[in-house]
């Protein structure tokens, strides 16, 4: 993820946190040689789940990357 120049975020439970555009996030859990994944929308203290899965490769990132960065909040 160096290439995107996204900073992770390794937290207590073994995840890896990206912070993506809008107050989107993705955390990454690499378990069995798959990589697992939650996407969520964070702000004002609330966490809302927008989708959850398996990351099967690099495009599957790349698309994340791209549409939360065409979301626009009303909470700006």
């Amino acid at each position: 993820m160096k290439k995107f120049k996204i900073e992770p975020e390794l937290l207590t439970n073994g995840k890896i946190k990206y912070k993506l555009f809008n107050h989107y996030f993705i955390e990454v859990l690499e378990k069995n040689g798959r990589y697992l994944y939650e996407v969520f929308w964070e702000n004002w203290g609330r966490k809302i789940g927008f989708s959850t899965g398996e990351l099967l490769n690099e495009n599957d990132f790349i698309y994340f990357l791209e549409y939360t960065r065409s979301c626009h909040s009303s909470h700006e």
